[in-house]
């Protein structure tokens, strides 16, 4: 079964961002690095269990026009984006999607860590199923250590839920690709995390397609 590996949080500007998560957790989030030619860079919080939290920002220092660092400038709301999951077969992701009739496209990736090591990975994102931001993008990430492993722990993944108005479809289409940790119910389009910090409190992310989260 393919497991989440990381939840994605935009946010207009990384700093401001950063503290208000840090308000919502108790804990700060720390500096992850520059993704080049992405537009972006991030802060990272290890949930344990081969998870994290990434919080993603447009990288003023790089041009931002046609990269996701854009995209978050332009939405200027802060939410989650979107959802990751693991696997260390993309190919066999790959044959899935084609057999469900979906395209997909891979992408090599990698960002240097305050540290000194480079990390590599690769993504493939799946199209064609009509769910935009709600359906995850699945990451292999090669020889790199695992983020969790390396940062510092802000929290325990407690659940992950996928709302859509076509429950029944997108969980036949989960299935499919054998994902777990993922709660899909019926509603507005929209993702929400919970994650249970230090002090034992449940904190409430939310987001999804051009759903902001109301508590940042």
């Amino acid at each position: 079964m393919l497991k989440l590996d990381h939840i994605q949080y935009s946010v207009p500007d990384l700093a401001q961002g950063v503290d208000a998560i840090t308000a919502r957790l108790g804990i700060q989030p720390v500096t992850g690095g520059i993704h080049p030619g992405n537009g972006t860079r991030n802060a990272l919080l290890s949930l344990g269990d081969g998870k994290y939290f990434e919080v993603i920002a447009p990288d003023p220092a790089q041009a931002l026009a046609g990269t996701m660092g854009g995209e978050i400038r332009d939405e200027n709301v802060s939410r989650i984006r979107g959802w990751v999951v693991n696997t260390d077969d993309l190919d066999s992701v790959q044959h899935t999607a084609e057999s469900l009739g979906l395209t997909t496209r891979r992408v090599s990736m990698s960002r240097n860590t305050p540290a000194g090591p480079t990390l590599n990975w690769e993504l493939m994102f799946v199209d064609g199923h009509g769910f935009d931001h709600l359906f995850p993008v699945f990451i292999d990430w090669l020889e790199s250590p695992h983020p969790s492993a390396t940062t510092l722990q802000g929290g325990t993944f407690t659940s992950f839920t996928v709302s859509t108005s076509e429950p029944d479809r997108f969980a036949e289409i989960m299935n499919a690709f054998d994902i777990g940790e993922v709660e899909i119910v019926e509603g507005p389009n929209g993702l929400a995390m919970e994650i249970t910090n230090a002090s034992g409190d449940t904190c409430t992310l939310q987001g999804g397609p051009g759903r902001p989260d109301a508590d940042l």
